[in-house]
Parts: C-alpha cells; sequence; structure tokens
C-alpha cells in the first residue's frame, strides 16, 4: 500500500515538474514579469496624466486658454 503512494506521488511530481520546464520554456514566466513592468508603466503614465490635467485646470482657473497650450 505504501510503495502505491510512492509510485502514485512520484508520477504526480514528475507531472508537476514537467509543466514547469514547459511553462518556463515557452515563456510563461517572462511573461508574468512583462505584465508587473506594463502595470509599473501604466501606473507611471496615470501619474503624468494627473499632473497635466492638474496644470490644465490650475491655468483654466486663472484664465488661460487650455486649447491653446503647447505641449
Amino acid at each position: 500500500m505504501q510503495a502505491d503512494n510512492m509510485e502514485r506521488e512520484h508520477i504526480y511530481f514528475r507531472g508537476q515538474a514537467d509543466a514547469l520546464a514547459y511553462l518556463n520554456k515557452v515563456g510563461a514566466f517572462k511573461m508574468e514579469q512583462w505584465l508587473k513592468t506594463l502595470r509599473s508603466d501604466m501606473h507611471r503614465l496615470k501619474e503624468y496624466l494627473h499632473i497635466k490635467q492638474s496644470k490644465i485646470c490650475r491655468k483654466a482657473a486663472h484664465g488661460v486658454d487650455y486649447l491653446h497650450i503647447k505641449w
């Protein structure tokens, strides 16, 4: 009975190792890093746009024609 369980565990963990090796081969883990970088870039873009929007609102409050602001 115990030998049966050991064999099943061996087959299971071998399958897990094969799956991880395949995911690594096709670059799935690199994709995860790419997504983290993309999220970081999106966060920086959101901050940049918020700053630009704040500047436009301040200029509009002071009577500046914000449609003719040079970007």
